[in-house]
């Protein structure tokens, strides 16, 4: 049993506290005396590990969608301060090979845009850089609505944390750019 693989890992499933050489009334055991904390069905922390709420919320979506997913969307946007709704889910953006379920406080969008561009990797979870996740929201503008991805890109160039050549940059990656060129002189109102 190897109680530092699962405080590394942070969060872990059954499965994986079974790899580490834990028998299943070991794992029970341990979740009823505190030393594992059930976050969801089949997916615990250790005690001894510390995750900030929010980071947490992240890191269970993460877990639960699977290696691939990500928090995007309107999340990503809301994480990097780029947008005054408050998302009432955590969007995570999932392949479409991944079964798609929604979670009491999770929300997924299937796509089949590239999983490695514009993911940033952190100790617990990945999320959508503020680019991807600005031309994510454009691209679901039905969901988000098209003035919210319109004003994080305006914010997002106002506070130098991107440009408009690092947004074309992003959606020739993700296959966006006749999206992003659509609707880049309302992006650009506001620039210098």
């Amino acid at each position: 049993m190897n109680h530092k693989i699962l405080i590394y890992k942070g969060i872990f499933s059954f499965s994986e506290a079974l790899d580490a050489g834990f028998s299943r009334s070991t794992i029970t055991r341990l979740a009823r005396d505190g030393t594992f904390i059930k976050l969801s069905r089949a997916l615990y922390k250790h005690s001894e590990v510390r995750i900030d709420p929010q980071d947490e919320e992240y890191a269970i979506g993460c877990s639960l969608f699977g290696p691939k997913s990500y928090v995007g969307a309107l999340s990503a946007l809301s994480h990097w301060n780029l947008t005054d709704s408050a998302p009432k889910a955590v969007w995570m953006m999932i392949p479409y090979s991944r079964k798609h379920k929604d979670e009491r406080v999770y929300q997924s969008i299937q796509t089949k845009m590239s999983f490695s561009a514009g993911i940033i990797k952190r100790k617990h979870y990945r999320i959508a850089s503020a680019e991807r996740a600005i031309l994510e929201v454009l691209k679901y503008e039905k969901r988000f609505g098209w003035s919210t991805s319109i004003n994080a890109a305006r914010e997002a160039i106002r506070r130098k944390m991107t440009t408009v050549k690092k947004l074309g940059d992003m959606s020739s990656k993700l296959k966006l750019k006749k999206l992003l060129y659509a609707n880049l002189e309302a992006i650009e109102l506001d620039e210098p």
